[in-house]
């Protein structure tokens, strides 16, 4: 029950746009369960629960983009 709640922590955080890195689902792991966790916990959180997570991909910053609006170029 508890697990499904970070679950949906999770999915609500991308909902917002911001895709929790694996510290920060630790970390709200630790404060939702409330006991320790082994080392790779959230590998096999991710691992069991991956067809109810929403996942995302990080785009890279586009630099040419970022040269275009470096003031001093200008």
């Amino acid at each position: 029950q508890q697990k499904l709640a970070l679950v949906d922590y999770i999915n609500k955080l991308l909902d917002y746009g911001i895709p929790p890195i694996v510290r920060m689902v630790r970390n709200f792991a630790l404060e939702i369960l409330k006991k320790l966790l082994r080392k790779n916990w959230t590998h096999y959180f991710i691992k069991y629960y991956h067809k109810n997570l929403k996942f995302t991909y990080l785009m890279g910053l586009n630099l040419e983009c970022k040269k275009a609006n470096n003031i001093p170029r200008i």
